[in-house]
């Protein structure tokens, strides 16, 4: 049995205004879209519609702040405002609360993070970004905070946006992290959420070392067995396949590599040792500074991790730097090949590939002259970055880029269009 709706109580509000008045006005369009538009033609449209929602945005954002301003605390109206805001979306009431608070911090402040919305150079996603980073971050600091974030996040994908804006945090605010790291470590677990087709996905809440070294370990399993003769997986299919096996192997008699399934034949006896690389100012390990270490494939860590770590590292080496005259050890045109230092001071720089929005990682991409070596490219920092083979391929057509001195690369596309990517960290050249 199903019980009525209940309808609108008498004793409530009287019928609202018209609220079309306050909205901006969306005239249709004089004539469709024509037969034998250019390719450009049709960009320029999606560049344009674009800027027309971020103006969109920017209106829904100042209406829903008129409505978050008036929250009171544990009312009732408030819930039903937040839980409306979700139906009208279609987004979950966490969501909802996260636009609406980025609404109000958005009416509030930001005025330059306001300014790159309007322009459509922002999309809401990271607008949304910003406006939560900036309530984490001392009320002096949040003007630096938001130039800093608006450099890091233009031209990046959401999930890089949201990285740079975390370690942007951490390295406004170094003397918290080892108390925000404990706090947070009280949270691990392992979750599953259901997939489709019989599938699912394991997430594993860790310290970012541990996690950093089971990813590292697993990726070079895999690695170490795609070669084979007669293996057909991939990359990715192998290090599901090693996780599997590592966490359903019966214990204590099974080793490491040893194969639960033997049909699969995976890992047998492989000795992989995971590698951890962190980058740690000299007075941070002397204990003075709390300047953060960086970890890779993850970003800035606290100071007690890092000397932790340094101090259980089986080795150290000073990443590219000559004794004798302090700066950048280069090869010019003496060699093709990138010498191994050089290559790690890379894979510290880049951590990933280096094209717009790719996350691949720097161990599985290639390393390319950006000026061709036949081109009388030099085997430089300054003339080397990482590309997965499927952007690398890009520059034979019609893609040019720049590399700047400080691992700044500046892309543009065969229509004209330019877009920048950021080295991973900054690393004296």
């Amino acid at each position: 049995m199903a019980a009525d709706a209940e309808g609108p109580h008498e004793s409530g509000p009287a019928r609202p205004r018209d609220v079309t008045p306050w909205l901006p006005e969306l005239v249709p369009p004089a004539q469709r879209i024509p037969g034998d538009a250019t390719d450009f033609e049709l960009l320029d449209a999606v560049e344009a519609l674009h800027r027309t929602r971020a103006r969109l945005d920017l209106h829904r954002a100042d209406v829903l702040a008129a409505l978050w301003s008036r929250r009171r605390v544990h009312s009732a109206d408030d819930e039903a405002a937040l839980r409306e805001v979700a139906m009208i979306s279609g987004v979950s009431l966490t969501a909802a609360e996260r636009m609406l608070a980025a609404s109000l911090t958005l009416k509030q402040g930001l005025a330059d993070t306001r300014e790159q919305l309007l322009d459509g150079t922002l999309p809401w996603s990271h607008v949304e970004v910003i406006a939560a980073g900036a309530k984490l971050v001392e009320p002096e600091d949040v003007d630096r905070f938001e130039q800093e974030a608006i450099r890091l996040v233009t031209g990046a994908g959401i999930g890089q946006a949201k990285d740079r804006i975390r370690q942007l945090i951490d390295r406004l605010h170094p003397e918290q992290m080892t108390e925000r790291h404990e706090a947070e470590r009280a949270e691990r677990d392992v979750t599953i959420e259901p997939g489709a087709n019989g599938m699912a996905w394991l997430h594993l809440y860790l310290p970012a070392p541990e996690a950093v070294a089971i990813h590292d370990r697993l990726t070079r399993a895999a690695i170490a067995l795609h070669g084979e003769e007669g293996e057909t997986r991939c990359i990715g299919q192998l290090r599901a396949d090693a996780a599997i096996d590592l966490l359903l192997a019966v214990l204590p008699e099974a080793t490491d590599w040893e194969v639960l399934d033997r049909s699969r034949r995976t890992w047998n006896s492989l000795d992989i040792v995971p590698q951890v690389h962190v980058t740690v100012p000299v007075l941070t390990l002397l204990d003075r500074s709390d300047e953060p270490g960086h970890l890779r494939g993850y970003g800035p860590i606290d100071p007690e991790t890092a000397r932790r770590l340094t101090a259980q590292a089986p080795s150290l080496y000073r990443v590219l730097v000559d004794p004798g005259t302090n700066t950048v050890v280069q090869v010019g045109r003496e060699h093709y090949e990138v010498p191994p230092p050089l290559r790690r001071f890379l894979q510290l720089r880049d951590e990933r590939c280096r094209f717009p929005g790719c996350s691949r990682n720097a161990n599985l991409c290639d390393i390319d002259h950006t000026i061709p070596w036949a081109w009388n490219g030099e085997t430089n920092a300054d003339n080397l970055a990482h590309l997965c083979r499927v952007h690398h391929r890009l520059k034979e057509r019609g893609w040019s880029v720049v590399l700047e001195d400080d691992g700044v690369m500046h892309w543009t596309s065969p229509f004209g269009r330019r877009r920048t990517t950021l080295p991973a960290v900054a690393l004296a050249a």
